[in-house]
Formats: structure tokens, sequence, C-alpha cells
């Protein structure tokens, strides 16, 4: 073997294997690697094999499902049974609010420096990522994967719903959360949805430096309070940090 096909490390592999390094120009090289040696498909093979260490929740939904299998978000999410009145309240929302939503990939062919990515599990175990304006109902979870080319960046997640509440999603307390640049981040913390139904906001805040969340939380209120509690009318939330949305349609079963 020569020195041009060096072997990648078992931690670059285990990145690859998790989604980390999807659609760049890194797992290209690998892959072509990987095909051409045998050792490194032996490998990957045995690290398949092996038991799962386990973490806190499920081993974070066992990495959040490999990060949802690494596809574009999915169109195959749907709640359980729908009611023609949830029919016509998402048809109604999605028109409404169509010109504020922007899915991940446009997000980033439009120069972003950040992407927020979020994946869900319904009551009963599907776990899958999610477009915007996704359909989702009471007792499903979210968990949230960021991406940003800064080289760092200290982020919050919050929720304005259609009640005029804002509430945490990540972290829950004390500072925002430093995370490293050019990287996909799956965060540890997940929420369970409540009872309210109607769209709700998810903005992910990144800020170059630390900043207490009760800034977060009160810039946020202060918006939504502006907008007379409706999160559609929402047009930031005046942080002074970089905001991205994602909007979600709670919906009843």
């Amino acid at each position: 073997m020569t020195m041009q096909s060096i072997c990648p490390s078992e931690f670059t592999l285990e990145r690859w294997r998790f989604g980390e390094l999807a659609a760049s120009s890194e797992e290209s090289s690998l892959l072509a690697h990987v095909d051409a040696c045998p050792a490194c498909r032996q490998r990957l093979a045995e690290m398949a094999a092996a038991p799962a260490p386990v973490a806190s929740s499920d081993a974070v939904w066992e990495r959040a499902r490999a990060v949802a299998a690494t596809e574009r978000p999915s169109r195959r999410w749907r709640p359980l049974r729908w009611s023609l009145a949830g029919i016509a309240a998402v048809a109604l929302i999605a028109a409404s609010t169509a010109a504020l939503r922007r899915s991940s990939d446009e997000v980033l062919l439009k120069g972003s420096a950040w992407r927020l990515g979020v994946i869900a599990k319904s009551r009963d175990g599907a776990i899958v990522r999610v477009d915007p304006g996704a359909p989702l109902s009471a007792g499903d979870q979210l968990r949230f994967e960021v991406t940003t080319s800064w080289p760092k960046a200290s982020i919050a997640i919050v929720m304005l719903d259609s009640t005029g509440k804002v509430s945490r999603l990540a972290p829950n307390h004390g500072q925002t959360l430093p995370v490293a640049g050019g990287k996909r981040v799956l965060l540890g913390d997940a929420v369970e949805l409540d009872a309210s139904l109607g769209p709700e906001r998810i903005v992910l805040v990144g800020c170059p430096e630390a900043r207490p969340l009760a800034d977060i939380d009160q810039a946020a209120s202060r918006a939504l309070a502006a907008a007379e509690g409706d999160p559609r009318k929402v047009d930031g939330l005046g942080t002074g940090c970089h905001e991205e949305s994602f909007w979600i349609t709670k919906v009843s079963r």
C-alpha cells in the first residue's frame, strides 16, 4: 500500500458510519479508498458487528437512527390519523407561511453559514428527518442537528408556539451551548411535544460568544409579544446573533 492510500483512522471510519461526512469531499475520497481496501472493509464489518456503547436516552436514539440515515428531509412522515379539520389547518398554515419557510437544502444553496436539521421520533418509534412545516403531534419527540461554517459558535434553540409561549429546547439552563464549526453536530437534548395545536416556530440562535439563555428568552418573549402571540408574524428575535427558523405544524392524531 502506498503512502497515498494510508488507511483512515477508526475515528474517521466511525464519523463516516454515522453520517458526519455525508456529501463532503472527504467522503468521496474515503469511499474510493474503502472500495479498494480489503483491510478497511473488514474493519468496517467488525465495527458494525460490535455492540454499540450504551449512552443516555437509548444512545441518543441510536444516534438519531444514524442521523436519520443521512437522507434529505423525509416526505414519508405522516401522523397516524388525520381529521378533516387537521388537513384543512395544515393547508391554511402552509399557504400563509410559505414565504417564511426554507428547507435546509435551500438555506445551503443560498450560501448560509448555518443549517438546522430536525429529526423526529413518533410514538410508534419511527425516526425520520422532517421537512419544514411537517405535521407532528403531541408525544412526538424532536432532536436537532446543527451545522455552521463558523470556526466556533455558541448556540441556543427556542420554540415559539401559537399559545404565545416561548420554550427552551437546547440547552435548557445556563448559557448558550458551544459547538465546533465545520461538522454536523447532533445535540444530545431532546424535546417532547405538548398538546397545543397550530404552527410553531423553532429558532436556532448562533452567537460568536457565550450568552446567558435568559437573554435569548427575553428577546424571544418580546418578539412574540410584539407579534400579538402569533409566531408566524415574528420577524426575527432581535438577539444580535445569527438566527435560523424551522416551522412545524402541530395537529391532532
